[in-house]
């Protein structure tokens, strides 16, 4: 009797933590994408956020991630383009990719093809990739002071890449200070809020390697499931004023969803083991300062908004710029690493 309750305890205690880490990876996802970029406030006060928002991102997080190890499609260039399937929930559900921004009249430049160009490079080919996907599962690593082998290239830490990354930090202060409407009360608690949650979560749940992340085939059925229902009510009842009513948007976005597909299937396999966080790497030390000027950098933002705006500006061009080079340099890598193994396989 005592070993069947022992039994129960530990998979009961196991599964708990399975449950917080996941909700961690939620969180920090919903942390990168929606609070930096000042589309979310303070979320954890506000209904609409915690039943659609943190959901979605929880979801499509853990759903692409979970697919990435069965496969073993983890490289960074494999898990950009999972994270540029995330990123097409942009037109299907806010309806931004053919409609634009919440409280804007339109796309920034016209469409092409029925799609903005503009802010289908911003949030397609870099946000949601980078600061939606790839970003969160880094920090996860670096919190569990377990990497995956093959990543820690990206992770290596050096005087310039903490400079280059402070002042993307100050840049994207800007971008929380417009979202918070200048307000440095408002910023201090949603950025606050969040990080405490983190914080929380890290407390009470056994981080241990970022593979014990990966649902099982139930759970991917479950998420899966899931995120049809969510596409299905949304597309209706979220903006249904931008639903298209011609094909080219829906097809624009179906060969998207195919080129993704593809360029995850061209990416290589390789091993998901992890190794110790050496001191050569990011350490929870880095993320706590880069966090501190994440959050000053939009405390002061919020008194000299004409200032702000101008650095919003610039910060999303380079955002636009940026996503397109990404693209390309994923691609890119993608073909080399595929001629590198056909070479090898003719010799």
């Amino acid at each position: 009797m005592s070993n069947l309750r022992a039994t129960i305890e530990y998979r009961y205690t196991g599964a708990m933590h399975k449950v917080l880490s996941l909700l961690l990876v939620g969180v920090l996802s919903m942390f990168f994408a929606e609070v930096v970029s000042g589309a979310s406030q303070i979320w954890f006060f506000s209904l609409f956020p915690l039943i659609i928002t943190f959901p979605l991102y929880l979801a499509h997080a853990i759903f692409l991630f979970s697919i990435a190890l069965y496969l073993r499609r983890i490289s960074l260039a494999g898990l950009y383009f999972f994270g540029v399937l995330f990123g097409l929930y942009e037109a299907l559900i806010t309806k931004v990719l053919w409609g634009g921004y919440l409280n804007e009249p339109n796309v920034a430049l016209g469409t092409v093809l029925g799609v903005g160009p503009v802010e289908f490079s911003a949030l397609v080919f870099f946000w949601h990739p980078v600061m939606s996907f790839i970003v969160p599962l880094l920090v996860y690593q670096v919190l569990t002071g377990n990497v995956f082998t093959s990543h820690r290239r990206i992770l290596h830490r050096t005087r310039r890449r903490m400079t280059i990354l402070a002042v993307v930090a100050i840049i994207l202060g800007s971008f929380i200070a417009n979202g918070n409407q200048f307000n440095p009360i408002s910023v201090v608690v949603s950025v606050g809020g969040t990080i405490l949650i983190i914080y929380g979560l890290i407390r009470v749940t056994t981080l241990k390697t970022i593979n014990e992340i990966q649902m099982t085939r139930r759970g991917l059925i479950i998420s899966g499931i899931y995120l049809i229902v969510l596409y299905s009510a949304t597309f209706f009842f979220i903006r249904p004023e931008l639903i298209p009513v011609t094909l080219t948007p829906y097809l624009t976005i179906g060969v998207w969803y195919l080129i993704g597909v593809h360029y995850v299937k061209r990416s290589s396999q390789i091993d998901s083991g992890t190794s110790t966080v050496s001191n050569d790497l990011y350490s929870r030390k880095d993320l706590l300062q880069l966090l501190s000027v994440l959050v000053a950098s939009a405390v002061i933002w919020s008194f000299v908004p004409e200032i702000a705006q101008l650095v919003l500006a610039l910060g999303y061009i380079g955002i636009v710029i940026a996503g397109i080079i990404l693209f390309f340099s994923a691609v890119r890598s993608l073909q080399h690493t595929h001629a590198a193994v056909v070479g090898t396989q003719t010799q």
